[in-house]
Order: C-alpha cells, then structure tokens, then sequence
C-alpha cells in the first residue's frame, strides 16, 4: 500500500472502539471531512459504540496500520425503514485518514465492506461541498438520484447544507472497485 505498508481490512468487533473513537477524534478536528461528527461536534463514547457494535446495530469494516484504525467504512442495511422494508439497500459512510487519501485505499475499504453482503443497491449521502467523496462515488459509477437543499443543519458551521443522495446497484459497485484497486497497484489476500 503506502510505502510498501500492509493494511488490515476487516470487520470491527467490540474491543475496537476505543480505536475507532481515536481515529474519529482526528477526523472531526479535520475540516475537509464529512461525517455526521462533523455536523455535530460529538463522538460516540466507546461504551456506547461497543455495544452497538456488540447488538450488530452498526457494521464497521476498518483499515488498520500499525495497529491504528486508519480509515473506516460504515454498512446500515435497510437504512431508512429497517431491514424487513429495505433488506435490499445498504448505506454507506466513509472515512479515511488525510495520509491514505489519494493511495486508492479507499476503494480497497469499500470493496471489502460491500463485497461480502447480501443486497441490491447501495446508497451514499454527500454534502455538496464533498467533492473528494463525489468523485469517489462517481467512480464507482453511482449516479446522483437527488440533491437535497437544506437537508441537514451543520452545528460548527451553523447553517443548513444540501446533500446529494447518490445510488448503485452493488455488483456493479463491487466490479468498479476491483478496477481501481487494480489500477492503484493495490493487492487485496485473503
């Protein structure tokens, strides 16, 4: 990967929280990153988020080098209407840290994160100004279903922000994924 570095991609489980809020913790002091922390100011406390990873409440797939979390990809299935309405979609959220962006690691995440469910499209909020995270989508040829004026009110920056909802079918997603890690040299083993 980065300077011949070996990423970990793989599941969270619940000892990992305290490693996930650290990473959170300079991703939410970073002002080109997106994450609903981002809106907020605040951060899970690690209790909170172990047991939700615990209850399979939330599915975090991480990126982890030297034994720090350096990215993470966030799965919701059934997003909106819980999963006996929407067992189909999937949500995602993405974050990675400022050193491994532009590496390609990105797309090595979310394939490993999406290639491994059962569902037929995947779907991605982004803030407008997201123009990294647009192009990351695009990539993986998503197309923007909508763009949605004032839809979520930045506590920092105290105004209202449109997000642009984009949506894939997953196969599709997971093949676009392939040829971008191919094509950063990126080597993915099992």
């Amino acid at each position: 990967m980065k300077d011949g570095r070996i990423i970990e991609l793989r599941e969270a489980n619940p000892k990992d929280s305290e490693k996930i809020i650290a990473f959170w913790s300079k991703l939410i002091n970073d002002f080109t990153s997106y994450r609903l922390f981002n809106y907020t100011g605040k951060l899970s406390k690690p209790d909170v988020l172990e047991n939700r990873i615990k209850n399979k409440e939330i599915n975090i797939d991480l990126a982890i080098s030297d034994n720090y979390v350096v990215g993470d990809v966030i799965v919701t299935i059934g997003p909106k209407f819980g999963i006996m309405l929407q067992p189909h979609i999937a949500e995602i959220a993405y974050g990675l840290s400022e050193e491994f962006r532009g590496t390609g690691l990105i797309y090595a995440q979310i394939f490993s994160a999406v290639f491994k469910i059962d569902v037929k499209y995947i779907m991605a909020y982004v803030d407008l100004e997201n123009i990294r995270s647009i192009k990351i989508l695009e990539n993986l040829k998503c197309e923007k279903k909508a763009e949605l004026p004032e839809f979520i009110y930045d506590n920092i920056k105290k105004k209202l922000k449109t997000l642009l909802l984009y949506m894939c079918n997953k196969d599709l997603l997971v093949s676009e994924a392939q040829k971008k890690i191919k094509q950063f040299g990126i080597n993915i083993k099992d």
